[in-house]
């Protein structure tokens, strides 16, 4: 075996009495994963909005609201209140889980993007028979039902969301298992702002990779998340019945994300990277189909596969969370993500023109493109990590080191072994 694909026993792994820590692993996750999962149920909203009467109210054609879900990315960037979800929630799961757990919850956050879009397309086919009820389209129905239940969702997790492990700790013998989890996922944290872990990042070309990456996979992102009903509807279904075909896409959504984490918990050891390249060549398989399958209806299938990227999105969170060390430096990674994947988001919808509706050529080539060298990106991430292990994995002693409670990164750190 190679041995960039050896994972060496964890700390954690041989002091660790399991059978308490499942337990107090169950406690956690229902103290913060409730709340957590419903962080992101308003995606959907403006997607669906455009079967429910926006364009024809604010006289849109498709170019302009493509330039609205772009407006609507940039709050990504200038939005104090949503700028921060995703990377607060990516270094929340980083501090509280094991670095093998992180997987699955980062991968819940995902699942509920898929899970809001097909309870989503539910919701909005209901609310399309509210049209003029008080005098309200049926799209401003929509945007006040879910922004009513988005803010309830962020005062609930003002209050209750547990941002501290030892918030829910209940014995000495909880109190040690959380000590020993720090000593396992290496996040120490500080209030102490360390330029020097910024400068480390901007000199690893794997974060350029992963950034890259973020742009470029991105851009379907944001082009499916506003454009996807719109697409449907150009296969010949009604504004209702475009609405409710939303609803297989959040499915296979899941479908996605279940099967990379079936498939990751299956292998020997991690393949984040290998995994995620599988999923990016399915999503460019579902856009190469939405170009050549002549009949319109049966397009589906491909429109469908186009979401394949999610699963990979997923997975690459979980390597930056799981791969990077230092306080410091890891919000500096999770923040450089949020604006890159935002300025791909931005970019997507631009690349759906009026002129070539409704099979839309140009945009879906392009997604294909990006696809392949957000593919090629991230191996090359992946080798730089490798060749770090392989001079590391000689060096590595039993647990001397592992245990420190000192904010190092990754780099600083003889012992710290990238999970690939």
């Amino acid at each position: 075996m190679k041995q960039d694909q050896i994972m060496a026993p964890s700390y954690f792994e041989k002091e660790m009495d399991y059978s308490e820590d499942h337990v107090f692993q169950q406690r956690r996750d229902k103290s913060i994963q409730e709340l957590e999962k419903s962080i992101f149920f308003d995606k959907s909203a403006l997607n669906y909005s455009s079967m429910l009467g926006i364009k024809e109210e604010a006289s849109l054609n498709d170019t302009q609201f493509g330039w609205l879900g772009s407006i609507f990315f940039i709050g990504f960037l200038l939005g104090v209140f949503e700028a921060g979800v995703f990377p607060s929630a990516t270094i929340l799961i980083s501090r509280l889980y094991r670095r093998n757990e992180q997987f699955t919850r980062i991968a819940v956050f995902y699942i509920v993007s898929g899970l809001s879009m097909s309870t989503g397309g539910i919701l909005s086919y209901g609310i399309g028979h509210m049209d003029g009820i008080c005098g309200l389209r049926a799209w401003k129905w929509m945007m006040l039902i879910l922004g009513n239940v988005t803010v309830l969702v962020g005062i609930l997790c003002f209050f209750i969301l547990k941002d501290d492990a030892k918030s829910i700790v209940s014995s000495p013998s909880e109190e040690a298992i959380i000590d020993l989890r720090i000593k396992d996922n290496s996040v120490i944290v500080t209030r102490k702002f360390k330029m020097s872990q910024i400068t480390e990042a901007l000199t690893e070309y794997r974060y350029y990779c992963y950034m890259g990456f973020s742009f470029l996979v991105s851009l379907q992102n944001g082009a499916l998340l506003v454009f996807s009903s719109i697409i449907t509807k150009g296969f010949g279904f009604s504004n209702l019945n475009a609405i409710l075909l939303g609803i297989p896409s959040g499915i296979t959504d899941i479908l996605f994300i279940i099967a990379a984490l079936v498939w990751q918990h299956q292998l020997v050891t991690s393949a984040y990277h290998y995994l995620a390249c599988v999923f990016l060549l399915g999503s460019s398989i579902g856009h190469l189909l939405l170009i050549v399958i002549p009949l319109s209806q049966a397009k589906l299938a491909g429109l469908y596969f186009c979401f394949a990227y999610v699963a990979a999105v997923a997975l690459i969170s979980t390597s930056i969370s799981s791969n990077v060390s230092g306080y410091t430096k890891k919000i500096f990674y999770n923040s450089s993500i949020v604006v890159f994947s935002t300025l791909g988001s931005f970019a997507g919808p631009q690349m759906m023109l009026e002129s070539q509706k409704p099979t839309y050529i140009g945009g879906l080539v392009g997604y294909i493109v990006a696809n392949l060298v957000s593919g090629c990106l991230l191996l090359i991430a992946r080798q730089s990590m490798a060749k770090r292990n392989s001079v590391r994995f000689p060096q590595q002693q039993d647990d001397e080191f592992l245990g420190h409670q000192i904010d190092i990164t990754d780099v600083e750190d003889p012992h710290f072994i990238y999970k690939l």
